[in-house]
């Protein structure tokens, strides 16, 4: 098991700032580099603990996945610290069960993110997110920065700031509000009309007609 310290700024951005910021860091530091990754996000039946700021998630790229706790210690504004614990995991669980959590950890969805990461100085990072989360989306610009680096990491997240006005919150308080919101009822639809298909014995799909249904 490792155990990191993360310091980053959060920003959600809409897509103009975002298109806007990245033409404009991608100039002055070099390409960018993309990826896709997925967040699976674990929870008691409660939420207990997204509710007492600790992140329960499990992070795929490509075939690999790494299972992630985040206890987020600080939160100034824009600017988040948290401490990270991580290690490998050959399938993705259902369930996960920690020695130190009481209760089983259910897995509750999944938030896609296309990443588009610029380099800067020894180790910093500028991340420009596009995420998609239970039928909704969003656009973050995430920046990260080694203590070498903090000068410059503080000036881009300060010109961020200044223009844009909104601090961000993490990927895992923004998917838990869009769970309880559409667990508490608000997420209900009724559709009047649905097509009807039926496959018939040479196997071809046949419709044969509407019927009216309900959705919750």
């Amino acid at each position: 098991m490792q155990k990191e310290t993360e310091t980053e700024y959060k920003f959600l951005v809409n897509k103009e700032q975002f298109e806007k910021y990245f033409a404009l860091l991608v100039k002055k530091y070099g390409k960018a580099t993309t990826k896709l990754q997925i967040n699976y996000y674990y929870d008691t039946e409660s939420n207990t603990m997204n509710k007492n700021d600790v992140t329960v998630r499990v992070r795929q790229e490509n075939d690999r996945l790494m299972w992630q706790i985040k206890r987020h210690t600080a939160k100034y504004g824009a600017l988040f610290s948290s401490d990270e614990y991580c290690g490998s995991l050959d399938f993705l669980p259902g369930i996960i069960k920690f020695n130190e959590i009481k209760e089983d950890l259910i897995l509750k969805g999944s938030l896609i993110t296309e990443r588009k990461t610029i380099n800067f100085g020894t180790g910093g990072k500028l991340c420009f997110d596009f995420n998609m989360y239970l039928g909704t989306y969003d656009y973050e610009i995430e920046v990260e920065y080694s203590e070498q680096d903090k000068s410059s990491g503080e000036d881009i997240a300060t010109i961020i700031d200044s223009v844009t006005k909104v601090t961000g919150e993490t990927k895992s308080n923004r998917f838990f509000k869009k769970w309880e919101e559409i667990n508490n009822g608000k997420g209900a639809i009724t559709i009047y009309r649905a097509y009807v298909f039926h496959l018939s014995l040479d196997g071809k799909l046949r419709n044969t007609g509407q019927a009216e249904c309900n959705v919750r």
